[in-house]
């Protein structure tokens, strides 16, 4: 989070279900710049989806919201572990493990910053 926010004048939105609403603001907490992390948790899911529609782009693993962030014509940046999503959007970009390996802890945070830089035109 704080190596994108480096690169990036915008805001980092951490989204997760209700009961993640721990979680979701300890990850706020551990950002050089809180302030330009907000924690959501709970959202409804209508409210979840206008906010990825106004996002540059989206990053998660997986799941329903990164599909929805596509489907809304966003940039969704995938995680991906032991199992490859279906290519379903030309918005999908996965990020896959080093060959080899096939958990999602395999991929570097180097890797994901610079998958999305690439991807947000934000790399020198």
């Amino acid at each position: 989070m704080d190596r994108l926010l480096e690169h990036t004048a915008g805001t980092v939105f951490v989204i997760g279900a209700g009961h993640e609403a721990e979680t979701v603001s300890f990850i706020q907490s551990r950002s050089n710049e809180p302030d330009r992390v907000k924690a959501l948790s709970g959202l409804p899911l209508d409210q979840a989806m206008a906010l990825m529609s106004l996002a540059d782009c989206v990053f998660g693993n997986d799941s329903g919201p990164v599909n929805v962030a596509a489907a809304l014509d966003k940039p969704a940046y995938v995680l991906c572990g032991s199992s490859t999503p279906a290519m379903h959007s030309r918005n999908l970009h996965l990020i896959l493990p080093p060959d080899g390996l096939s958990t999602m802890e395999a991929v570097s945070v180097e890797q994901v910053v610079e998958v999305v830089l690439a991807g947000l035109g934000a790399c020198s």
